[in-house]
């Protein structure tokens, strides 16, 4: 809650209640919250109504929701993205933004060696497909065994 001229104003209510739970549904299953998502039936980008809601009420509601049930809501500007970790100080890395870095990493390496130009994965109509993520797999070169199951 917080005070406004003697007034008490509950951050709650100016969350939206669904959103809310997408959001703790994506966070508790491992995942990041990216600005935009493929929609698969006008095949293009489209903004995420979950990163609009946690960027619209970062600082008066989300950022201290995250810090009272022991997490720490990170929000990435220069990747347009959010994700949380356990807030404790003396962890260095958090387990779920390791295995996104590598899984990065593995792809951009299979995208170089096949000579493709790195701006393509951001193009919706030339990026990474199901049959790269395959093949991937199927390489002993790019062993993802640890981090598979982040994107399937």
């Amino acid at each position: 809650m917080h005070t406004t001229n003697n007034l008490i104003s509950n951050t709650f209510d100016y969350a939206d209640l669904e959103l809310s739970q997408q959001v703790y549904s994506q966070f508790s299953s491992g995942k990041v919250i990216t600005k935009r998502i493929y929609e698969t039936y006008t095949q293009q980008f489209i903004e995420n109504p979950l990163y609009t809601e946690l960027y619209k009420h970062l600082d008066s509601h989300y950022s201290l929701l995250y810090k009272h049930i022991g997490f720490e809501l990170v929000f990435n500007s220069g990747g347009e993205f959010f994700h949380i970790r356990k807030d404790d100080s003396s962890e260095d890395a958090d387990e779920n933004a390791t295995k996104v870095q590598a899984l990065l990493l593995v792809i951009a390496r299979f995208w170089t060696d096949k000579s493709f130009d790195l701006d393509d994965l951001a193009n919706e109509h030339f990026g990474l497909k199901a049959k790269h993520i395959d093949e991937i797999k199927r390489n002993e070169q790019y062993d993802c065994s640890g981090i598979v199951n982040l994107v399937t």
